[in-house]
């Protein structure tokens, strides 16, 4: 069952949902809550992956992500004064939410992410897989954004950027969450 907005409410009261900080009030849909863009940006470097007669393969089996994204991702500096940062059209960029999200497992409620599709519409899609928040999630959620339309895109800190879609899990989990991505602060 998905939870209304006056459901997400009563969910972040009960303490079923933590979310820092607070949302506002316009972050609330009928049935889902606005999240908001973070501070923190990382992208490939540029000459270390895309050139002609470079190479890289990634084995998924044998992925460390950290590791990987040690060697080839670089932070993205804002050169303006908000924080914003410009995505190119086929450009990858990773960020997280403003929001730090927890779902304590005793709640269980599960979470999945959307783009909006005011950010669609422009070809930004906010999320390439990997909807699901888990029941025992805590962490701040990194985002997979991808400019697919032609024009440049400005992603402000603070904008509305994606959503969240709240649902109840129907019994109690067998096993605790198994990620790497616990308490992330950035991507």
């Amino acid at each position: 069952m998905i939870l209304s907005n006056a459901g997400i409410r009563e969910a972040l009261e009960s303490g079923q949902i933590d979310i820092t900080p607070i949302p506002n009030d316009n972050q609330y849909d009928t049935s889902s809550l606005d999240l908001r863009l973070g501070q923190h940006f990382k992208r490939y470097r540029e000459g270390l992956v895309g050139l002609a007669g470079v190479t890289t393969v990634v084995d998924p089996d044998l992925l460390n992500y950290r590791s990987l994204s040690s060697k080839y991702m670089e932070v993205i500096p804002s050169s303006r004064e908000d924080g914003s940062i410009i995505i190119k059209p086929d450009e990858f960029v990773l960020a997280v939410t403003l929001e730090k999200i927890h779902l304590p497992e005793e709640s269980q409620i599960a979470a999945r992410i959307e783009g909006r599709s005011t950010l669609a519409r422009i070809g930004l899609s906010i999320h390439v897989t990997a909807p699901t928040i888990h029941l025992g999630f805590r962490g701040h959620l990194v985002l997979e954004i991808k400019n697919h339309g032609g024009l440049d895109i400005r992603l402000t800190p603070g904008m509305a950027i994606c959503q969240l879609i709240f649902e109840r899990v129907e019994q109690p989990a067998s096993r605790e969450i198994d990620t790497s991505y616990q308490e992330q602060e950035s991507p």
